[in-house]
């Protein structure tokens, strides 16, 4: 899970649109070298590729990077059908396709993470390498009620409310630019009925994956796992739930959204786990 972060500073962003996906139109954002090895960024529930705006530059150089909005959110299709796990990995996939991408480096936040867990076990092919930051599907209890909350962000005393429990002590500085982008953001249209039928399908907002955990022996691709040490969505799963082998970080006094809180140990991370 995710929210709609602060905005970067005013000034027009190159955004681009998938025209021939089954659901309707879905839209991305690319920078980079075309001929570069892709590198993909999966938002999470109640986000948008902007989510990730401090971090795609620094990739730039590198890789291909591509930051798309998902279905239900952004300026993608609101069309989510039942909202599942399955559909949301389907409309992923297709998205790749049309963008030309065959296999992909990921990276995945919270709902974004457990679509790129899901596509890695559906499709290894696909997947180069996978960074999650706070992935939902790796069990645990998720706070439900805070995202039906996020989406009655229509006063700024429910808005402040919902920043304050998002972020981490760290990141106070935050809590205002937040809660004014969920005012912004609230949208009682299409985009709501969108995040409902999400909400209303537990198995793909932040149930686990399996009640034995994930079976990370049939991913074959490297993994590596960033968290927020004060996450209050998805706290810190169990042991026994994280890939065998795999770097699992944890920042203290972070919460939900370390890509927005704490880029400059975010980044660095990402970085060194590339090839």
């Amino acid at each position: 899970m995710s929210v709609a972060a602060a905005r970067p500073a005013s000034r027009k962003l190159d955004l681009r649109y998938l025209t021939n996906l089954s659901r309707g139109p879905g839209c991305y954002l690319e920078m980079g070298k075309p001929e570069a090895p892709p590198l993909v960024f999966l938002h999470g529930f109640g986000g948008d590729l902007l989510t990730w705006h401090y971090c795609l530059v620094a990739f730039a150089n590198r890789y291909r990077v591509v930051a798309l909005d998902l279905p239900g959110h952004g300026r993608s299709t609101m069309d989510v059908g039942a909202g599942t796990l399955a559909e949301m990995v389907a409309w992923t996939g297709e998205a790749l396709t049309a963008l030309g991408i065959d296999a992909t480096h990921l990276v995945g936040h919270s709902m974004g993470g457990k679509i790129g867990i899901a596509l890695a076990l559906t499709h290894p092919e696909r997947v180069r390498s996978l960074q999650l930051i706070s992935p939902a599907g790796l069990g645990g209890d998720f706070d439900l009620a805070l995202l039906h909350r996020f989406m009655d962000c229509a006063t700024p005393e429910t808005a402040l409310d919902v920043a304050e429990r998002l972020l981490g002590s760290a990141s106070p500085a935050l809590i205002g630019s937040l809660a004014k982008s969920l005012v912004a953001a609230k949208d009682q249209g299409p985009q709501q009925a969108a995040f409902a039928a999400l909400l209303g399908n537990a198995a793909t907002i932040g149930s686990s994956l399996g009640t034995e955990g994930v079976p990370w022996g049939r991913i074959a691709c490297p993994i590596q796992i960033i968290w927020g040490e004060e996450d209050s969505i998805l706290p810190l799963p169990a042991p026994f739930r994280l890939p065998p082998g795999a770097p699992f970080t944890i920042l203290p006094g972070v919460g939900h959204l370390p890509q927005i809180e704490s880029p400059g140990r975010v980044v660095p991370l990402l970085d060194r786990f590339l090839p």
